[in-house]
């Protein structure tokens, strides 16, 4: 079996500063590549302008890696992404969080479940949940693979239920 490195940040965003965020994103992506990570994730969600996406496509080609990339996008109303992006800074795909949880409900838009997908790539399918998906009930049955099981052991240990 041929092992990948995944690289998961959870930096600090420059606050009320878009072009420093967007710097903080393109250093997280140049040390994964160095410190020889193949996918990265990127936790956070950055809102983008086409300079931002060009800025950060050009970054991950420069490096070679696979990207995850927390996103904010703008439709009738804000949604939050996970843009999927290859080792040639190529968009691959997007995932749009099917219900916003909580207090979110006041400012994010609901996804209609379309994006919910995996993507084929040299390292293996990829696929992501945001942030509380997993803990939906109707995430699971959109895709009835054996690999949900694991996830759901998972949470079962972490609220120290019984599955």
């Amino acid at each position: 079996m041929r092992k990948t490195k995944v690289g998961v940040v959870q930096a600090t965003p420059a606050l009320f500063d878009k072009p420093k965020t967007i710097d903080i994103v393109c250093h997280w992506i140049e040390r994964a590549a160095k410190e020889g990570c193949e996918l990265l994730l990127w936790e956070n969600s950055v809102d983008l302008s086409t300079d931002d996406l060009k800025k950060i496509q050009s970054t991950i080609k420069a490096n070679g890696l696979k990207v995850a990339l927390g996103v904010t996008e703008r439709h009738k109303s804000l949604m939050c992404g996970l843009v999927y992006f290859n080792n040639d800074g190529t968009i691959i795909g997007v995932h749009r969080k099917i219900k916003p949880t909580g207090l979110e409900r006041f400012i994010w838009g609901e996804s209609d479940g379309s994006t919910l997908q995996t993507f084929s790539t040299d390292l293996g399918v990829i696929g992501g949940l945001i942030c509380w998906e997993n803990y939906m009930p109707l995430a699971p049955t959109a895709d009835a693979r054996p690999s949900w099981q694991a996830t759901m052991q998972h949470i079962a240990l972490e609220g120290r239920y019984y599955l």
